[in-house]
């Protein structure tokens, strides 16, 4: 069956100045204005030290190529990937390989998606750590859409759950990743930690 939607992950870097969170109702709405001639529809859009990151849903007949040029007024762009269309299947040690990459990248709805389907086929102990991770990223994810709210609780969360699991598995280091959160949730400020 066709979809009657194509939904994209747009990425942009954004170089004439220093976007923050509380910058992305603004930024969405600049966004919308930019592709409103090409009737497609841009969401959800995060703010990161090093881009915006946003869902953009189109005709799945129209090409990105139709309008991703007229994004360059914004940025200059990273990433644009057909998110409703079929991935192919990675291993644990794949997906806890490229999570961290994209931690790394301050991609955190990315790390989600990495881990989720890993996370639905594992048994505990490992679904417990994945859960961890991908409520970590959540979190963060929200704290690039300036949700604040939300975050504070599902980072308590991923650190109860983490209190009660090895402090390393698949490479990933949990005591550093522990002793972030702690001090995020101690101090209320978020600076994102390399994994």
């Amino acid at each position: 069956m066709k979809s009657q939607t194509a939904r994209y992950l747009v990425r942009l870097a954004i170089m004439d100045f220093k976007p923050h969170p509380s910058d992305a109702r603004s930024l969405l709405h600049e966004i919308q204005i930019l592709l409103a001639p090409f009737s497609v529809e841009a969401m959800n859009l995060r703010v990161s030290s090093r881009a915006i990151e946003f869902d953009v849903f189109s005709s799945p007949s129209l090409a990105p190529e139709q309008w991703i040029s007229c994004l360059e007024k914004r940025g200059t762009l990273l990433t644009c990937r057909r998110l409703d269309l079929q991935e192919p299947v990675i291993d644990s040690v794949q997906a806890i390989t490229e999570a961290k990459r994209l931690w790394n990248e301050e991609r955190f709805w990315e790390v989600h998606e990495v881990l989720e389907d890993v996370w639905k086929k594992e048994k505990s102990p490992q679904k417990e750590w994945l859960q961890s991770i991908i409520l970590s990223a959540a979190a963060l994810v929200h704290a690039q859409k300036n949700e604040q709210d939300v975050v504070w609780p599902m980072l308590s969360q991923a650190l109860k759950l983490m209190d009660q699991l090895p402090s390393v598995h698949w490479g990933f280091s949990f005591e550093n990743l522990k002793n972030w959160i702690k001090n995020t949730l101690n101090s209320q400020t978020i600076k994102v930690k390399q994994v």
